[in-house]
């Protein structure tokens, strides 16, 4: 249940010779809130509170962190059963959680050349596959011609061709 009942009830009795006759009516009103966990990531969103039960509620505006994409709200912390605000309906005090993919920024460095190389993809979820860029827009260091991409400016990290993917 939502928590929160409300039983108002009204007692009618008629009078009538030799009789007592009582009539009972109730109705139940019943309301709850919905809370969002963004489990550690990302500003506070505050609480949607007197939901009517069996209501449908609207997505609040996508929270946003840095080096995180939010991926959406979910019935658990494990972000395993993902709400359906089209379809799903509130029936008790309920909590849903946001679930984050973790990104990361792709950057390349003319490492004492010039010219600049951007990469409208990025920033990837971590997961994402990317095609390592070509060397179109860099003019190497005078005497110096392209030859391949490496994680550190002295070659001595990971090397990867062009067009290659992780």
């Amino acid at each position: 249940s939502l928590g929160v009942t409300t039983t108002h009830t009204l007692t009618f009795t008629p009078h009538f010779k030799n009789t007592d006759h009582s009539l009972t009516m109730s109705k139940t009103f019943v309301k709850g809130t919905v809370s969002f966990d963004l489990q550690d990531h990302g500003s506070a969103i505050d609480a949607l509170t007197n939901v009517t039960a069996g209501s449908k509620i609207s997505a609040p505006s996508a929270p946003s962190a840095a080096g995180w994409h939010f991926i959406g709200w979910y019935k658990e912390p494990a972000c395993t059963n993902a709400w359906n605000f089209a379809s799903d309906v509130v029936n008790e005090t309920m909590t849903l959680y946001a679930k984050w993919v973790q990104t990361f920024t792709v950057t390349y460095n003319s490492n004492g050349g010039s010219g600049t190389i951007t990469d409208s993809n990025s920033p990837y979820d971590t997961g994402s596959t990317v095609t390592v860029k070509n060397s179109t827009g860099f003019t190497g260091a005078t005497g110096k011609e392209f030859d391949h991409w490496n994680t550190a400016a002295n070659n001595q990290g990971t090397t990867y061709a062009t067009n290659a993917t992780l």
